[in-house]
This record gives structure tokens, sequence and C-alpha cells, in this order.
């Protein structure tokens, strides 16, 4: 098994080239809604969404949700985790990952998420209401699924262009 140090270390030097390859990659989301809103929808899908940002507090419930599913994750891999600009650092301790999705320090905007020995993403806007998961493995995404039901969300993908 791999030795996995902090990034802070200098075991890990550059984690932020593995990021816009895997943005090309196939995706899926981790969501509050089980699935895409048609855009012909009768509904009111921008007043609810906007309803979760306008209310620092229900964005934080659902954040903290997204928090606990990659605190979840980390139990089964390895994670290095990025919050904007700041430094990588390799399987952060359960408060300073729960943190950086509940985005404590001032400027951070998004959190990157390698896993799967670097090979998938997972990136989290400060401005969504949904985690995007790249390249992720059949395996790994039964897990993810299984991991965000257990907090209230769902897992699925767009469909193909």
């Amino acid at each position: 098994m791999e030795d996995r140090k902090s990034v802070d270390e200098g075991v890990f030097v550059d984690l932020d080239d593995r990021i816009e390859p895997l943005l090309e990659k196939p995706y899926c989301l981790v969501d509050m809604l089980p699935k895409q809103v048609p855009a012909q929808s009768s509904g009111q899908y921008f007043r609810v969404e906007a309803y979760f940002w306008q209310d620092v507090e229900r964005k934080r419930a659902l954040y903290a949700k997204f928090a606990r599913v990659m605190l979840k994750l980390n139990c089964y891999v390895g994670i290095d985790v990025r919050c904007s600009e700041s430094r990588w650092v390799s399987n952060p301790s359960p408060d300073s990952l729960s943190g950086m999705f509940l985005f404590k320090e001032e400027g951070e905007r998004s959190v990157y998420v390698l896993f799967d020995n670097r090979e998938s993403l997972v990136v989290l806007h400060d401005e969504d209401t949904y985690m995007t998961v790249y390249n992720v493995r059949a395996d790994l995404l039964d897990l993810l699924r299984a991991l965000a039901g257990s907090e209230g969300l769902f897992v699925w993908a767009p469909p193909v262009q």
C-alpha cells in the first residue's frame, strides 16, 4: 500500500496537473435531486436553488451532507484535498475536511478532492447545490451512491450529448 504523507511535506508535487485532464472525463453529480430537471419543467428549480443559496444555515446543512459523504468515502480510499488556492492536503483530519466543505476559510470558493489513486475527482463550488464527480470507477460509483443515499442525496449522470 502506498505511503500517503501530507502534500505539504513535499511528497506529492504536481497534483494541480491532475485536475484539467479529469475535467474532460465523464461525470456524474451528487445532488439533492434524484435526476436532472427538464429544461421545460413547470416547476421552480431556480427559485428552490436560490432558497438554498440565500440562507446560510440551509446551505451549511446541505454542504455538511457533502462533507459527511467525503468523510465516509475517506474510510475506504485515500484522498487529496485542496480548497481554491490553498495547498493540497492528503487525508486531512475529519475536522479539517469538514471545515473545507463548509468553506470556513475566507475567500475559499471551490473544493477539489482527488481519490482512487488520483484517477477520480470531486469538485464543489460554493455557488452549487451539487458536487461533480469525474472519472469514477463502477465499484466506487456504487459505493458513492450508497454513501450519498445515507445522507439523503442522490447520484446521477446527465444524458450523454
